[in-house]
């Protein structure tokens, strides 16, 4: 008969060769329970795109709280992708595509477009089949845009606060963006569907303080399909009429 010692460690082997087999069929259930979203981006020519992002977003319900989830997977050379689903109270998943890397635009309402830009695909999770493999089209091509703010007065970039408007277009309806360049003035980047846009500065540097302009300086951009741009707005920050605000109660023009 063992010795106890020995009996002690066979005891030990044993409980942990069950522990590791209870482990491995949790962890076979589990994955068994995560659904996969799968799928394939194509040109709108068919073609199948590589190193697409596509991005699922789904609202989540965990009792009477509602919160929204988002997933990103890049495609294969094949243009395939597959994002875990979120589980438990998120079933119903919205998906759209894009590739800024040659400025393609992803699928979906665009706010500059006035008018749907295709049509996202949705998946429905709470259903006893598997999901169906999902198309995604890409939906036109744009072009990027680098935005910056020279000030005349500093000689330099400065940090800005950016509004984007698309030139109204008649019978269309469309939206506006705002985005602010950095800290250092470095650019701020944006893909846009072709037309005719105003660039409007909102807020601007002065000094170490932020003022808000009550006239905003303008600048007219145009973007075309496949084209990268630097649109440079110049301005001289005394020169603008500001608002009256926490960093400049009286309203005064910026003072360098």
């Amino acid at each position: 008969m063992p010795s106890p010692v020995i009996q002690a460690r066979l005891y030990r082997v044993v409980l942990m060769v069950i522990f590791a087999f209870l482990w491995a069929l949790q962890g076979s259930v589990w994955a068994q329970e995560i659904s996969m979203l799968r799928g394939t981006v194509a040109f709108p020519d068919g073609t199948p795109v590589q190193e697409a992002t596509v991005t699922a977003t789904t609202i989540c319900e965990n009792g009477e709280a509602v919160y929204r989830l988002v997933k990103q997977a890049t495609t294969t050379p094949e243009g395939t992708f597959s994002i875990p689903a979120f589980g438990g109270g998120c079933n119903q998943y919205r998906l759209t595509a894009g590739r800024e890397a040659d400025f393609w635009i992803e699928t979906g309402d665009c706010v500059f477009c006035g008018g749907p830009n295709g049509t996202p695909p949705t998946v429905n999770l709470s259903a006893a089949s598997a999901p169906e493999t999902i198309t995604i089209v890409l939906g036109q091509r744009g072009g990027a845009v680098d935005f910056r703010v020279w000030d005349a007065a500093t000689a330099r970039f400065i940090r800005a606060m950016l509004r984007i408007d698309h030139t109204p277009v008649e019978g269309k309806t469309f939206g506006s963006m705002e985005i602010a360049t950095g800290k250092d003035g470095s650019p701020d980047r944006l893909l846009l569907p072709p037309g005719e846009y105003v660039a409007s500065v909102l807020q601007y540097q002065c000094g170490t303080k932020e003022y808000w302009a009550a006239a905003p300086p303008q600048f007219s951009f145009e973007v075309t399909s496949g084209n990268k741009q630097d649109a440079q707005i110049s301005a001289d920050v005394r020169t603008i009429k500001s608002l009256k605000t926490y960093a400049n109660p009286r309203g005064r023009k910026c003072q360098i």
